[in-house]
């Protein structure tokens, strides 16, 4: 029998308390904040490599709260409510809540010493990076799930381990095509080796 180790224990209590709902509502609320009450707040809680180095430490976590327009918003949020469910369902909203934080997190980590390896200095927004990782795990959990997105676009079955051209007319392509266009080059990068590896 495989030892428990802190890396692959789950969480003993697994209930669902719809934390994706609240994480979509904190979202908004930090939106509306800085694009209409305050919006010099965005230069204290978004990712900005050199304030980061003057002591903003906090900023490589806060970015994931902050968009740079109403679609940013739009799509990061539907993405997160569509695969994010689900995926708090089967895993229990702790730990989702946990994975979600630390993906984001790291995601910021990592932009930050890409864009200061490459003496560029960007203002980082956006939950992109949370939410690979959400598609990621939503794809592992529901390899073989049919998605439909406003009714409007045809099913479209997922598959993991398996790849095709065809996989670019998936509604999950499209959300991650319009993510890729408000994210910094790593996080693209990742959405994309994400998307290959485990989308078909």
């Amino acid at each position: 029998m495989k030892k428990s180790t802190i890396l692959n224990r789950r969480f003993r209590d697994t209930t669902y308390k719809n934390v994706t709902l609240k994480l979509v509502i904190i979202n908004v609320l930090v939106y509306l904040v800085t694009s209409m009450v305050y919006p010099r707040l965005t230069y204290y809680i978004a990712m900005i490599p050199s304030l980061v180095l003057r002591g903003y430490l906090w900023q490589p976590f806060t970015y994931m709260f902050v968009h740079g327009g109403f679609s940013h918003l739009l799509f990061n949020m539907l993405s997160l409510f569509i695969f994010g469910s689900m995926v708090e369902r089967r895993i229990g909203s702790k730990e989702f809540l946990l994975f979600y934080l630390l993906t984001g997190l790291f995601s910021g980590i990592i932009s930050f010493f890409s864009y200061y390896l490459a003496g560029t200095n960007v203002i980082l927004v956006g939950a992109s990076g949370a939410i690979y990782g959400v598609l990621l795990m939503f794809a592992v959990f529901y390899p073989y799930s049919v998605i439909f997105v406003f009714g409007l676009i045809p099913p479209i079955r997922l598959r993991f381990w398996s790849f095709s051209m065809r996989s670019l007319n998936s509604p999950v392509m499209f959300l991650a095509l319009e993510e890729m266009l408000h994210t910094s080059l790593t996080s693209v990068v990742w959405c994309l080796v994400i998307y290959t590896v485990g989308f078909g």
